[in-house]
């Protein structure tokens, strides 16, 4: 097999993999709704995300390069979200402040 060949193979055993995967929750569920602490469950698992993102991110892969420029930026979006503003103007005012910061020094 060539590598064109072998790459068009993977793609769409992946793909194939992957409808298999996302349809088996209807497929067991039917028409029943989830139960609540699952439903609970699923809805934590993006925000459990995103801070490992962030963690990893500001700490490096081994927790070896923090660097306390990132820090304001990111308690003044978590501060406004607190405060029910939208999440794109929190995002904002977190790149903003926290590539003026890392202009300044």
């Amino acid at each position: 097999m060539t590598t064109t060949t072998t790459m068009l193979v993977a793609v769409f055993v992946l793909a194939f993999l992957n409808f298999c995967y996302k349809a088996s929750g209807p497929v067991i569920l039917g028409d029943r709704p989830l139960p609540p602490s699952f439903k609970a469950l699923i809805d934590a698992l993006p925000a459990a995300l995103l801070a490992a993102l962030i963690t990893i991110n500001l700490l490096g892969a081994r927790w070896e390069h923090f660097d306390w420029r990132f820090m304001p930026g990111l308690a003044a979006a978590a501060a406004l979200r607190l405060l029910g503003i939208a999440q794109i103007v929190c995002i904002l005012v977190a790149v903003v402040g926290t590539a003026g910061l890392r202009a300044l020094t």
